[in-house]
């Protein structure tokens, strides 16, 4: 969305220019020193801005509802559907400040920092429990047992009872139980699932190991590629600036026409427009590269919400 902004903000100046170029082609044809053509030119290059005008405004809109959708529902209690979110950052010009590359350590503590990193090798631990337990279940199993208790005797309910209260005989039991498993298929069946649940979890965890090490060295080189397009589209722009006045100069001498002004113009907002769709894409290369790092929340002071907040 600030790119769109931006973007409006570049063709307002624009027309501004191409009106004034109009109204210069109008004067020189009224004054007998310029041609239909010149006059032409001029207003079909006002109306394709006024064009592209339009749809980029159109654009601001749309992406001002996204923005809105996010962050302020139009359902909400007492909202109105007039009010309209902008963002009130602009890509940062801090061009000097580029990522290294990453090194191992680097790479270790993102994998540490990653949430879904941590989530898939508490996955892993919990498919080799299974697996362990599937394997006590199909070995042998040796238990230790010990019983103690009173006894009563006597011909009768009475007489038993009283030679219990009395506590003279106790008695004690201790043994030991072994259980041997004899064509426990079902138990053999849990194991190989298990073993191959560990196995399909460890295969996902080097996966993913592999998938963060590319997104961390992609958004490093995405990043640095980005400050170098703003560098190189900064030296466009002064360019085509200083080659705009030159042709505005020219056209105050009589030595040019509108309509090599306005290619001179025309080049001069690509130039700033590709300068603006650089600055947005380092901001989106480091917010990338953040989030692969796993240090996107704590960057920008927030916090995870817990299921129910």
């Amino acid at each position: 969305m600030v790119g769109a902004i931006a973007d409006r903000a570049v063709l307002d100046t624009s027309l501004e220019l191409t009106r004034e170029l109009l109204a210069v082609a109008r004067a020189r044809f009224e004054a007998g020193r310029g041609i239909p053509a010149d006059v032409a030119e001029a207003e079909a290059g006002l109306a394709r801005r006024e064009g592209e005008w339009i749809d980029t405004q159109a654009r601001v809109g749309n992406l001002s509802d996204r923005l809105r959708e996010l962050v302020m529902p139009f359902e909400g209690r007492g909202s109105s559907l007039a009010l309209t979110i902008l963002p009130v950052d602009i890509p940062a010009d801090d061009l000097d400040e580029l990522p290294p590359e990453p090194d191992r350590e680097t790479l270790e503590v993102a994998l540490r920092q990653r949430t879904d990193v941590r989530a898939t090798r508490a996955a892993l631990d919990a498919a080799k429990q299974a697996e362990l337990r599937a394997q006590n279940e199909e070995n042998f199993e040796l238990n230790a047992l010990l019983t103690g208790g009173l006894r009563g005797y006597g011909s009768g309910f009475s007489q038993a009872s009283d030679d219990w209260k009395d506590r003279d005989d106790y008695v004690w039991e201790a043994g030991l139980e072994l259980a041997i498993p004899i064509g426990n298929i079902t138990a053999t069946a849990r194991l190989r699932r298990a073993e191959r649940q560990t196995q399909q979890a460890q295969r996902e965890l080097v996966a993913l190991r592999n998938s963060v090490v590319r997104e961390i060295r992609e958004a490093v080189r995405n990043t640095r590629s980005a400050v170098d397009r703003i560098r190189a589209a900064k030296r466009e722009r002064v360019a085509t600036e200083a080659q705009l006045q030159a042709e505005q100069s020219r056209l105050e001498k009589g030595k040019s026409t509108p309509f090599r002004v306005l290619e001179k113009e025309e080049d001069h907002s690509r130039a700033i427009a590709r300068e603006i769709r650089a600055r947005v894409d380092l901001e989106t290369a480091r917010a990338a590269l953040a989030s692969a790092l796993g240090s996107l929340l704590v960057e920008r002071n927030l916090r995870a919400l817990a299921v129910g907040e």
